[in-house]
């Protein structure tokens, strides 16, 4: 390929991180060079996500901006991947017509063909026929970080929540082979990194797919073992399929962090059930019961939506109920956002946007309240840190995370970063805390 450079732009989720860590490698590994900057590059990539529609919208106005570019350089090329090009084809051609190529997410090892013949002229390529394939250890990923590290264990899932594309955009439920990912997980152990978080749609149903009928439980037993591993994570959890095994092996295994993503959605009943969750508010609370039974320390996280369909005020004050009782010390609150071919999407009892900004503001608001208390009782503690890197904000500060994943900022040398330090905290904010390396 000549030395032509490449420039890759992310949005959404922390498995399109990993995807868009393997596109890099795959173009590098094919004699692409990575730009200092889109407007350096010959070949841009948006790797896109569709969950929600502010996604999608910030994708066509990004590539809007590009088109310009491209009128201006005939020869840049331009292309989509990620969950936007599954769930839109042939559509994005329309809306975008300088876009060059469209490759899904289970079809990036097709991306150096495409890009190759994208920069030799060809137009309007499309690849997206792959629902069956699954990352492995030998696809090549250009890392960022040498501290933490994001790992696919999984892709897809079986669940037909009505308000979610996912199995249309990833598919169903596959599984990588355990010694696959071991051997990913061993090898970046060897470039020294000391963590990593295992990523799946609902990774709890991880191996059921496969012959030898493997578990994810048994899958941290297998990473547990790794010499010169020191953390382990690992998210998203369908409440469903959370099991004791789950709950034992976080108890047993010393490595795996006493931190569980546990998505309730909504605390209404009536809603979860219009959802096509498969739990009640009930059987959700008494998961998280029985977790914190299991798991001394553990700290529960959780998604939350609010303005799904016909929520009443009774249905969202339910939600709000459920935050006091559980006390997150984590969450992700989205407003609804309607989702074209999702049973959730035809519905004609839409909330309004007016509705859903209070609402959203008025549960945001509720977790930051419950989770500055939270953090307040960590003041005159030290707590083990697993230092990531400079403080993003560019303050001078290091930063990095408890094993219960509350993030810390504090003063200290570079030659700390890598490693596990005790920090003493003595101030806190709504979501860090601050302190001082003892």
């Amino acid at each position: 390929m000549n030395s032509k450079t490449f420039h890759i732009k992310t949005y959404g989720c922390q498995m399109n991180v990993y995807d868009s860590e393997a596109i890099e490698g795959l173009l590098m590994e094919n004699g692409l060079v990575p730009a200092l900057s889109e407007k350096e590059a010959d070949v841009i990539l948006l790797n896109t996500c569709s969950v929600r529609d502010l996604a999608e919208q910030k994708v066509l106005g990004k590539a809007g901006i590009l088109s310009k570019l491209k009128r201006s350089r005939p020869d840049l090329v331009l292309g989509i991947c990620g969950c936007m090009a599954q769930n839109m084809k042939e559509e994005l051609f329309k809306k975008i017509p300088a876009l060059d190529l469209v490759c899904g997410p289970n079809d990036i090892l097709s991306l150096p063909t495409l890009v190759q013949e994208a920069l030799e002229g060809q137009k309007h390529l499309l690849q997206v026929e792959n629902p069956r394939w699954v990352m492995s250890a030998d696809v090549p990923k250009h890392r960022r970080s040498g501290v933490t590290a994001w790992i696919s264990v999984m892709r897809g899932c079986n669940h037909n929540c009505t308000f979610c594309i996912v199995p249309r955009v990833r598919g169903r439920e596959v599984s990588r082979l355990p010694e696959d990912v071991l051997k990913e997980v061993e090898e970046l152990v060897t470039l020294g990194y000391k963590e990593v978080t295992l990523l799946g749609q609902n990774i709890n149903s991880y191996g059921r797919d496969l012959e030898m009928r493997s578990s994810f439980p048994k899958l941290l037993g297998l990473l547990n073992r790794v010499k010169g591993l020191e953390r382990i994570r690992f998210t998203t959890s369908h409440p469903v399929d959370i099991r004791d095994e789950l709950m034992d092996a976080m108890h047993r295994l010393e490595k795996v962090c006493e931190a569980l993503h546990f998505p309730i959605q909504a605390g209404s009943n009536r809603l979860l059930q219009e959802m096509k969750r498969g739990y009640t508010r009930e059987s959700y609370l008494e998961k998280v019961e029985r977790a914190r039974a299991k798991v001394s320390g553990i700290a529960i996280s959780t998604d939350a939506i609010v303005g799904f369909p016909g929520e009443t005020e009774e249905d969202f004050e339910e939600t709000c109920r459920v935050f006091r009782e559980v006390q997150f010390d984590g969450a992700f609150i989205f407003k609804y956002s309607r989702r074209s071919r999702t049973p959730a999407g035809e519905r004609v009892d839409q909330v309004s946007e007016e509705v859903k900004e209070e609402r959203h503001q008025r549960l945001l608001s509720l977790h930051d309240e419950i989770v500055q208390g939270k953090n307040q009782d960590f003041v005159g503690r030290s707590v083990e840190v697993l230092v990531e890197g400079q403080d993003k904000k560019g303050k001078g500060r290091l930063s990095g995370r408890t094993r219960d994943n509350r993030m810390v900022f504090f003063d200290g040398p570079e030659e700390v970063i890598g490693n596990l330090v005790n920090v003493h905290i003595s101030r806190i904010s709504a979501y860090a805390l601050y302190g001082e390396i003892e």
